[in-house]
């Protein structure tokens, strides 16, 4: 029996390598691929040598993926 849920969003941006976005575990838990500051508008870093705007999108992309786990 799985206890697990691939989670997967096009409003973040996608995993470089071969991992998903997250793992929802037993309903409790959320396993997040550790987002880099990739915007999937753009497809390329944003905020280039400005941590604050790198940080911004990382938040971004983190949230996208809690709204698709429907843990937000």
């Amino acid at each position: 029996m799985t206890h697990h849920q691939v989670i997967k969003t096009t409003k973040a941006s996608t995993s470089i390598g071969p991992y998903n976005q997250a793992i929802a575990a037993r309903g409790k838990f959320l396993f997040v691929d550790g987002p880099i500051p990739l915007s999937h508008e753009i497809g390329d870093v944003t905020g280039t040598g400005n941590i604050i705007q790198q940080t911004q999108q990382v938040m971004a992309n983190i949230k996208a993926i809690l709204i698709s786990a429907k843990m937000n």
